[in-house]
Parts: C-alpha cells; sequence; structure tokens
C-alpha cells in the first residue's frame, strides 16, 4: 500500500472505538492538526526518515484485517491484497516465542517503550478533533 493509504487507514482507526491497530517497522505520530481530521506523521523506524505519500510499503497482516474485516482497509487496498496460506498467527508466535526461550520481558526496550511508542495518538480514543474554521 501506499503512505498516504496506510496514513488514512491509521487516521481511520484511531477515530473508531473497536480494536486498534498495531505497526512494527515505523513509529506514526497523530495530531489534531489545522485541517479536518487527523493529521498522522509516518517516519522509517530504522532512520527516522519521512515514508511519503507515495511510498510504497509492504504491510502483513491478518488474514481477518486482509479479507475486509473490522473494516480497516480501504476497497482498495483489500482489491491488491495477496492472502497466503500458513499456520495460524497464534502457531507462528507461539514458535517464535518458543525459540526466544518462552518468556518476554516487559521491560525490553525492543518490545515497548514507553518514551518512543510506536502508534502515539491524543488520548482518549476513539480521537476526536475539534473542527477548524
Amino acid at each position: 500500500m501506499t503512505g498516504d493509504e496506510l496514513h488514512q487507514m491509521l487516521a481511520r482507526n484511531l477515530e473508531m472505538a473497536e480494536a486498534i491497530v498495531s505497526v512494527s517497522g515505523l513509529r506514526a505520530a497523530a495530531r489534531c492538526g489545522p485541517g479536518p481530521g487527523l493529521d498522522v506523521r509516518l517516519t522509517r523506524e530504522t532512520d527516522g526518515r519521512p515514508i511519503g505519500a507515495a511510498d510504497r510499503l509492504t504491510v502483513v497482516t491478518t488474514d481477518f484485517l486482509a479479507t475486509g474485516g473490522s473494516d480497516i482497509f480501504p476497497p482498495a487496498v483489500l482489491a491488491r491484497a495477496q492472502i497466503h496460506d500458513g499456520p495460524p498467527i497464534r502457531e507462528a508466535m507461539a514458535a517464535l516465542l518458543e525459540a526466544r526461550g518462552g518468556t518476554l520481558a516487559g521491560t525490553d526496550p525492543r518490545l515497548f517503550d514507553p518514551t518512543h511508542p510506536r502508534l502515539a495518538y491524543p488520548a482518549p480514543r476513539p480521537v476526536r478533533c475539534p473542527a477548524h474554521e
């Protein structure tokens, strides 16, 4: 998908009361901007470079979301989705955890760093920005 499509998807998700989308490999910072709706800035996690509107990104997600579940992705993105058959995510994650020794440390900043969240937004959800004139 494009950077613009990801921007729109994240803004839409933050404006919903339902489940929140998790991100990895990038940072997303949302704020109420001078225009209507949320202003979402996307940057690359590796070097902090901005992700442009036309940049092409590979997004990995569950088959539930990739087939329209939770109404997260716009129809144009769903039309391009490629579904790959494989083990259920829970089994793949269990195998990954077992390979890592079976435990995670909640204090490991590679997993969660509260000073540098992957997704920052004005709380609470659903995010509602005041109308600007």
